[in-house]
């Protein structure tokens, strides 16, 4: 049977099948599995140290909205 004909079985593209091959033949079974397409990083991420300070402020005063959590972080920086 022809790798095009395989491909044509199961409804994928000959380039999806290659990829799926290509995927096997370095990682085995575990390399067909379903891949998150959710990305790695966000470019909006806050990062780790603010949200650090954020959570201890947040700890100190639990009433505090996030405006005033905002303020009490700016005048403490």
């Amino acid at each position: 049977m022809q790798f095009s004909d395989l491909c044509k079985e199961f409804g994928i593209s000959r380039k999806t099948g290659y990829k799926y091959l290509e995927r096997y033949e370095s990682e085995g079974l575990d390399g067909l599995k379903d891949r998150s397409k959710k990305p790695k990083k966000h470019p909006n991420e806050t990062p780790e140290n603010v949200v650090l300070l954020i959570m201890q402020m947040w700890e100190k005063h639990p009433t505090w909205g996030a405006r005033k959590l905002l303020w009490a972080l700016l005048i403490s920086t």
